[in-house]
């Protein structure tokens, strides 16, 4: 199976049958992910001014605010992290979903540096379609959860405009067999959402 393929499975999974809680909660354990490759690929790529101007989008920045969300440089799963810790019973995950992305860490920290670099420049190309099928499956704002549709638009916001992050990153190469991996793993971590199916 080609990459691809398994991005396309990711994409059509039934995200109106998971739980919004749930789908917010993987969102923020990803995004925890997310910067520390980020984070990785500047060690990989220290002179590449155009991955520096894609970090300044992403990674101790300022540019998601939302309600009474702090005005202060972070990370973009600290934005989740701060509505998250007003809805979440004892400020918790719940024990699947914590376990699983510990499972899920374990694997991705076993690929190089060079190696997690890659999965940022290609989830830079790829992600905007899940977050447009995610956006869509539930009525965000009705639930109470405009926060996370607000995150869900400026992602795909930042990376498909000109100029934007899928622009800045994409003279890197990608190597197939190890996107492959990554994104089994990645549907692998999706699947915790089919144990907690339902409103």
């Amino acid at each position: 199976m080609e990459y691809k393929g398994v991005i396309r499975e990711i994409t059509e999974l039934k995200w109106h049958e998971y739980k919004p809680l749930d789908i917010i909660e993987v969102s923020r354990c990803a995004a925890i992910e997310f910067a520390q490759s980020l984070r990785l690929a500047l060690t990989v790529h220290p002179s590449d001014l155009e991955l520096k101007e894609m970090k300044a989008g992403e990674i101790e920045t300022t540019n998601l605010i939302f309600d009474d969300s702090p005005a202060e440089a972070r990370d973009h799963w600290q934005f989740l992290d701060y509505f998250l810790s007003k809805l979440r019973p004892g400020g918790l995950p719940p024990d699947n979903i914590i376990n699983s992305f510990r499972r899920y860490c374990d694997l991705i920290n076993k690929m190089t540096p060079a190696q997690r670099a890659m999965t940022v420049f290609s989830r830079e190309r790829e992600l905007a379609a899940i977050f447009e099928k995610i956006e869509a499956a539930h009525d965000w704002e009705k639930i109470g959860l405009g926060f996370y549709k607000y995150f869900l638009k400026r992602h795909i916001e930042l990376d498909t405009s000109g100029g934007g992050h899928g622009d800045l990153t994409s003279k890197h190469e990608l190597d197939s067999e190890i996107l492959l991996s990554f994104y089994k793993t990645r549907l692998t971590f999706y699947n915790v959402l089919k144990s907690t199916d339902g409103q």
